[in-house]
């Protein structure tokens, strides 16, 4: 439990904001990198045929 407010971590809302956006960012780029190869992988089988 806190003693006073000197014991707690201060952030500012651009700090916290900007954590939340880093994360965000990179479930976007996973989603984008997994679908990117998923694509190509259809397109190779499709082209094969």
């Amino acid at each position: 439990m806190l003693k006073n407010d000197d014991d707690r971590s201060e952030r500012t809302a651009t700090e916290t904001h900007a954590g939340a956006s880093s994360q965000n960012g990179r479930t976007v780029l996973m989603a984008i990198l997994v679908g990117a190869i998923l694509l190509m992988i259809v397109i190779a089988a499709v082209s094969l045929n």
